[in-house]
């Protein structure tokens, strides 16, 4: 995919799941022991999440206007880029065969595919701390381009009513946040915030992917997201 200014943009795709570290090393490998700073709730504890929040108002549908790199990786060239196409992030609230609440289902759609993302999560005590459960399905999954399943920890870094910011951490490996509006587009002056925010957190942005610029969604993609969340559903409670 070409993006503005010359440059070739790596896919939504490529820089959302690429971005991934493999569950063994976050479990110790075939030693079977593990390090306090390869623990994830231990090494991404210092980001700190919104203190305030009311987890029902980061659910629903959601556009992905960004992604920041906070670390330097070889797939994702310094600076900014863009992508031409505007992928949807949806949330849910996850129940277990009981019909008890257990956590966060996040599902990522785009044109290439879909991911399903599942997070326990402690509602009471700390909402915007995401732990990451169990293996990610979908049909990303299952595309030529080997998959690594993500393992780590996900702290909503701002909620407010117009955008959301998740940071996603994997200890050792990556440090990246997807900044998500509720329409196809964010105000500069929320991106500035946003920017801030980060800065002040010790986030540095040192590669930037812009999407949903003048790009639509996909007309089915919604429906298609509320689909395999039904699907999941089910599955999940069978």
């Amino acid at each position: 995919m070409v993006g503005v200014a010359g440059c070739v943009a790596v896919g939504v795709m490529t820089m959302f799941t690429a971005a991934a570290v493999s569950a063994s090393s976050l479990n110790g490998g075939l030693s079977g022991e593990r390090s306090s700073h390869d623990d994830p709730i231990y090494a991404c504890a210092g980001i700190g999440p919104q203190e305030s929040l009311d987890i029902d108002e980061t659910l629903g549908m959601w556009y992905t206007v960004e992604v920041v790199h906070h670390r330097y990786d070889s797939k994702f060239p310094r600076g900014e880029s863009y992508v031409d196409t505007c992928p949807i992030v949806y949330l849910t609230k996850s129940t277990d065969k009981m019909n008890r609440e257990s956590g966060i289902r996040l599902v990522w759609s785009e044109s290439a595919g879909n991911l399903n993302y599942q997070f326990n999560v402690d509602t009471i005590n700390r909402p915007g701390f995401w732990i990451s459960s169990g293996a990610q399905n979908g049909t990303m999954t299952t595309l030529n381009t080997p998959y690594r399943q993500f393992a780590g920890i996900v702290e909503v870094t701002k909620a407010v009513g117009s955008h959301m910011v998740l940071t996603f951490c994997m200890p050792g490996q990556q440090l990246f946040s997807i900044v998500m509006s509720r329409t196809k587009s964010l105000p500069t002056h929320e991106l500035r915030g946003v920017n801030s925010l980060l800065e002040r957190k010790g986030l540095t942005r040192v590669a930037t992917r812009e999407a949903c610029r003048g790009a639509a969604a996909l007309p089915s993609s919604s429906a298609a997201v509320l689909i395999f969340i039904a699907i999941l559903s089910f599955v999940n409670r069978s």
